[in-house]
């Protein structure tokens, strides 16, 4: 399976986390705002594969498509004009093509070992951004790795989809915090 064309980490030695840095698809990253991810991604507010949704007062997610360049859907979370979590829906697993497995193995020769992050820690997070909305048994199986430059990336099943996204873990502390005062 070819690699995911919505993500890849760049940097001197991608073979390690500790080396990795991270960039979405079209050269979207940690520091792009919204303006910047639309121009990067050619959508405008109007096109019919754009859309933006309110997910609660503090945070907006926006939705591609899928278009005909094959690039996939993709999915933006912001808190203002700051990226929390990028992601995509991955093909589903079929006998003759584990995506899972295959994303699975990719992602740890591009990052190196997963670390310790279950489908709880997943759960904890993914509830800052979409409080009281989600159960802990909407995920299945977790895969995680943590990149340099504060980057989460986790492969996993929600709801019998396979999803990979990227989390700026420490922007998500700061909003988990702020909605605790």
């Amino acid at each position: 399976m070819a690699r995911c064309p919505c993500c890849s980490p760049s940097g001197a030695a991608l073979g390690a986390a500790a080396d990795a840095v991270f960039t979405f698809r079209n050269g979207i990253t940690w520091d792009s705002t919204v303006a910047e991810m639309m121009a990067a991604e050619g959508v405008h507010e109007y096109d019919a594969i754009f859309h933006q949704n309110a997910i609660t007062d503090r945070f907006t997610r926006y939705y591609i498509q899928d278009r005909t360049d094959g690039a996939g859907d993709a999915f933006y979370v912001y808190q203002s004009d700051s990226p929390l979590m990028m992601y995509t829906n991955l093909p589903p697993d079929t006998k003759a093509v584990p995506v899972y497995t295959i994303e699975a193995e990719e992602n740890t020769v591009l990052y190196g070992a997963p670390v310790g992050f279950t489908a709880l820690d997943l759960y904890a997070l993914m509830n800052v951004i979409w409080p009281d909305r989600l159960i802990p048994e909407d995920f299945g199986q977790v895969t995680a790795w943590r990149l340099s430059d504060g980057t989460l990336s986790v492969l996993f099943t929600f709801r019998g989809d396979t999803v990979m996204a990227y989390f700026q873990e420490a922007r998500i502390t700061v909003a988990a915090a702020a909605a605790a005062d």
